[in-house]
């Protein structure tokens, strides 16, 4: 079904639903959107209603927002004070679920889902657009050249080169899952997925490469089970060539892909801490006294926003954070994020949801057409236990995830008319 004859205010609410995403590239200009989602979603459809029927948001509130809130319970009797950013992340974490029970409330209106899914769809490809022009002429369409200091890593339209690596071959599957049960859909969606898989290893995050790899790996197995045998195999074969034939077109056209690659080949040196600690860009030197500074809060953790500080007298002399002076800002693993921020108590709160949610993505492993199923994706992607790149209890990221949850939750629901305007 096509898009005509939907009214102007529905067309409004599917653009502010996919706000989000379209704004993404943009240093905090998709915050607004975020706000207009939590008035608009909880004044059409109610939060007691959402509260009752949304059963995977609510359980995803309660595990990550009763664990923070414990915390600093817990923290403020140990030390009879109670510090902002505690009361500032829980509040994040509090709206942040708010709001994604609002975006799962706006996908209730069928047609406003339908113009914001076109919309999000648009949004990536033209990122893989921009990105690929970048790639391959060192300028993007917004005329943004190539990153310094080296001018080599791409950035896009993203105001962060990073976020343009980690993002692009995760979110590339929103619109391969959307064009997957078109006509054609199966050969479109893979041309994307390539397209993606080029610009992630282009983009220098190994974190991105590797959730792409997973993420398009779930996509070929998936869409390959409704097809003949021949056809299945025939896809089984391509999509790992397809994979090679990217990672030598990354590398002959991508030095900072060529730097990456080298970079984790020091490993094949031997197994040592420095070689390890090399080729994961000096994680060790974070996990290291991250593990001591947990074991040293083992059930609830330092509390939210203290982790830098925190670990500071953890860092040896030789230490190459304590050498240069360089603040380490989070953990970049989120498994000790959890446990170090929230202690064992959160840890088992997010291992818990996870395990749920992989269990609940199985179950509805025959909705493998739909742009829901690829948003509860992208999250469980975003946050793979081994994930090495973002900080969960960062705003951005926290209020990002419940979009997702809201969306990916909400588009699984079946349809209903769209609410009276």
């Amino acid at each position: 079904m096509g898009l005509q004859g939907i009214a102007w205010q529905t067309w409004l609410r599917g653009v502010v639903l996919a706000g989000p995403v379209i704004f993404f590239p943009f240093a905090r200009a998709y915050y607004i959107f975020y706000v207009l989602i939590l008035g608009i979603g909880l004044a059409r459809v109610g939060l007691r209603n959402l509260w009752r029927e949304e059963a995977g948001l609510r359980l995803a509130m309660l595990l990550f927002i009763v664990p923070i809130l414990l915390t600093c319970l817990v923290l403020t009797v140990a030390t009879g004070q109670v510090e902002k950013v505690w009361l500032e992340k829980a509040a994040v974490f509090i709206l942040a679920g708010l709001m994604g029970l609002a975006a799962a409330g706006m996908t209730r209106d069928r047609d406003a889902g339908r113009v914001a899914q076109v919309l999000i769809v648009a949004a990536v490809l033209s990122w893989l657009a921009d990105g690929s022009l970048q790639l391959f002429t060192g300028s993007s369409i917004g005329g943004r050249g190539l990153d310094s200091p080296d001018g080599q890593r791409l950035t896009a339209y993203f105001t962060h080169p990073m976020k343009f690596g980690f993002f692009v071959g995760m979110m590339a599957l929103l619109p391969a899952f959307f064009l997957a049960p078109k006509r054609r859909g199966l050969l479109m969606g893979t041309a994307v997925l390539a397209v993606a898989g080029l610009l992630t290893m282009a983009g220098g995050s190994r974190f991105g490469l590797l959730t792409f790899l997973l993420g398009a790996s779930l996509f070929t197995v998936l869409q390959s089970l409704a097809l003949p045998p021949l056809q299945r195999r025939l896809i089984w074969v391509a999509g790992p060539l397809l994979v090679l034939l990217a990672v030598a077109v990354a590398y002959k056209t991508s030095a900072i892909f060529e730097a990456r690659v080298e970079q984790t080949a020091q490993v094949l040196s031997g197994l040592t801490y420095d070689s390890v600690n090399k080729a994961t860009s000096y994680r060790l030197d974070i996990w290291y006294p991250t593990v001591e500074l947990a074991k040293d809060h083992l059930l609830f953790g330092v509390g939210p926003g203290q982790f830098t500080e925190a670990v500071k007298p953890y860092l040896a002399p030789d230490n190459i954070y304590a050498r240069m002076g360089i603040d380490i800002m989070h953990t970049h693993q989120v498994l000790l994020e959890t446990w170090v921020t929230t202690g064992l108590v959160g840890l088992l709160a997010f291992l818990a949801f996870y395990a749920w949610l992989a269990r609940e993505m199985v179950r509805h492993a025959n909705a493998r057409a739909t742009m829901g199923w690829a948003a509860l994706l992208v999250f469980a992607l975003m946050w793979f236990p081994l994930g090495t790149q973002n900080n969960f209890y960062a705003s951005e990221m926290t209020l990002f995830s419940f979009y997702l949850l809201g969306i990916g939750f909400g588009w699984l629901t079946p349809p209903r008319a769209a609410l009276p305007d």
